[in-house]
C-alpha cells in the first residue's frame, strides 16, 4: 500500500486526510494537490482518477407485441388452419400455430446496451419484481396501506443493492 499525500492536510500541519492505494494501482491516481485556501480547518485534496468505465454489454432482445393482435381475426385464422391440417401430428399443429402467430404478431428484435452490473443477482431481481407489483397495486387502488407496502418494498430493493455492492 502507498500513501499518496505528502503535504499537511490540516491547518495544524498534520496529515489527517489520506489517499492510499495498492502499489499496483499507483498509476491510476495522478496530479494530487492540497489546497489550503478554505474556511475549514481541513484542506481540500484534489486528484485525477484514471479509471475506465466497464464496457457496455450488448444483448439481443426479441419480443412480440401481443397487444396489437386482432383477436377475432386470430381466432378465425386458427379455426381455418385447424380444419385444413392433420391436427393429430403435434409437429404440424405446432408449425401451423407458430405460422399464424408470426402473421399476427411478428417477432421483433433489437440490440440493447447496458453497463455491466456484476452485483445484480437473482435476489435483487426478485425484490425489484415485488416492488413493481406493489407499485402497480398502489397506483391502481390509491390506498395508503398499498403505498406503505410499496415503500417497504422500495426500501428492501435499496438494502439488497447496498448489501450486494
Amino acid at each position: 500500500m502507498t500513501q499518496l499525500i505528502a503535504l499537511p492536510t490540516h491547518n495544524k500541519n498534520h496529515i489527517i486526510d489520506w489517499i492510499i492505494t495498492k502499489d499496483c494501482d499507483i498509476d491510476t491516481i495522478k496530479n494530487t494537490q492540497v489546497l489550503k485556501k478554505l474556511v475549514s480547518d481541513h484542506h481540500l485534496i484534489l486528484f485525477e482518477l484514471d479509471a475506465e468505465k466497464p464496457p457496455k454489454v450488448k444483448r439481443k432482445i426479441t419480443s412480440r407485441n401481443l397487444k396489437t393482435i386482432n383477436i377475432e381475426k386470430f381466432k378465425s385464422d386458427v379455426k381455418t388452419e385447424l380444419q385444413t391440417i392433420d391436427a393429430i401430428n403435434i409437429e404440424n399443429l405446432k408449425d401451423a400455430l407458430s405460422r399464424i402467430l408470426n402473421q399476427h404478431a411478428p417477432v421483433t428484435s433489437k440490440l440493447a446496451e447496458r453497463r455491466s452490473a456484476p452485483w445484480l443477482n437473482d435476489s435483487i431481481r426478485q425484490a425489484k419484481r415485488e416492488r413493481r407489483g406493489a407499485e402497480k397495486r398502489w397506483l391502481k387502488s390509491g390506498l395508503n396501506v398499498d403505498r406503505d407496502i410499496y415503500n417497504a418494498k422500495r426500501q428492501n430493493v435499496k438494502t439488497c443493492i447496498r448489501k450486494a455492492k
